[in-house]
């Protein structure tokens, strides 16, 4: 403000309120953007929950997965046995069914 000496108290007054419009004018947006920042930071909260469940339930799946492994390596030994088995009695009933049918089929 220049010297207060060559003003009288009208202008200082118009002065006051012309700054107090800019002040206004150039903060008539906080509101909002208070409004906009309490929204993000009540958003980024629940992300933050919604990402800690979201690991909770990986790491169960994860532990599920590897049990489920587990099982079937286990029953690998029993796959083996059952196909050994299935292989001897498919020969059983080759060699001592089918394979005289077709030779004395073959033999008339």
């Amino acid at each position: 403000m220049p010297e207060r000496e060559n003003y009288d108290s009208s202008q200082i007054l118009i002065e006051i309120l012309q700054r107090l419009a800019r002040v206004e004018e150039n903060t008539k947006g906080l509101s909002q953007t208070d409004e906009k920042a309490d929204k993000a930071y009540s958003m980024a909260k629940k992300h933050e929950e919604e990402i800690k469940e979201l690991k909770e339930t990986s790491s169960k799946t994860t532990t599920r997965v590897s049990e489920i492994k587990g099982d079937v390596k286990s029953l690998d030994g029993h796959f083996r046995m059952v196909e050994f088995v299935l292989g001897a009695i498919s020969a059983f009933v080759f060699m001592d069914i089918i394979a005289p049918l077709i030779v004395n089929w073959l033999s008339k």
